[in-house]
């Protein structure tokens, strides 16, 4: 699927997961996948076109990576680009879209992450400027696109940070008896809650990496699975900060190895 749907998707299922609330039984299972949807579309496909961070000042029209048509996607931005690519051929045709949808993406990975200091801040304020510039394309053009509710949201949490961040937090694990395993982590400042995800036989990390130009995953898919993709382990409330956390996670089938991640919620700065 194109991550221009993936990115109104990505609206609708935000919309939804506000409407519910952090209670709803699956909000977490939901938000984990909305992520996965905008990790990709944001750091996997690039546009053959046209990329303003690779050329932000917007007056190259003959850089070899715009369309022989002379069509340039002035609103895409990924949040690790890569380089350009050489040239336009039907092999590398992968389009991201306009901001009327992608940015759908950036909301879900932005509120996910928690961290409102964006390193691309600046692209989305050319962005911002650009979108409220332009003519319709249909969909009421110009500032009243009805993709601007979205971007005022990312630019309102750039402008007043939520105070949070989304941090890895290293965990030891140790085997117990079939099918149960001792985790403990040192519990860190300024913390608020926690995540712990499990998987059998592969370990987890934060996103494999796909190279669309190579065809080829930065991380071995054999050995490891996706962060989002894991399940869920229900997670203590947080003790004293610098001290050490211990769980048991037991009734797990003992005929694989599991492997675990945690994932914390912490004060920013801290």
């Amino acid at each position: 699927m194109k991550p221009f749907f993936l990115g109104i998707l990505n609206i609708a299922v935000w919309d939804y997961l506000q409407t519910r609330g952090t209670g709803f039984a699956d909000y977490w299972k939901i938000f984990d996948y909305a992520y996965g949807m905008a990790r990709f579309s944001l750091t996997e496909p690039w546009d053959n076109r046209y990329d303003i961070t690779h050329n932000p000042s917007n007056e190259n029209p003959a850089a070899p990576w715009s369309d022989p048509n002379g069509n340039k996607n002035n609103y895409t931005v990924c949040l690790d680009p890569g380089p350009p690519p050489a040239g336009p051929t039907e092999a590398n045709k992968l389009d991201i879209g306009p901001a009327t949808s992608t940015w759908g993406n950036y909301l879900v990975f932005l509120d996910y992450m928690k961290d409102s200091k964006w390193p691309l801040q600046h692209q989305l304020e050319l962005h911002m400027r650009q979108i409220c510039d332009r003519p319709s394309e249909g969909h009421g053009g110009g500032c009243q696109d009805y993709s601007n509710p979205v971007l005022w949201q990312i630019v309102e949490w750039m402008r007043h940070p939520r105070g949070q961040v989304l941090r890895d937090i290293p965990l030891s694990v140790l085997p117990l008896v079939a099918g149960s395993y001792r985790l403990s982590w040192t519990v860190p400042d300024g913390v608020e809650s926690y995540r712990i995800k499990k998987y059998p036989d592969k370990e987890i990390v934060d996103w494999l990496g796909y190279d669309p130009k190579s065809n080829r995953f930065l991380t071995d898919p054999n050995t490891h699975w996706n962060w989002f993709a894991a399940i869920e382990v229900p997670a203590p409330t947080p003790q004293k900060p610098g001290s050490t956390q211990i769980m048991v996670v037991s009734g797990l089938d003992p005929g694989h190895n599991w492997n675990f991640a945690m994932k914390a919620t912490v004060v920013a700065g801290r």
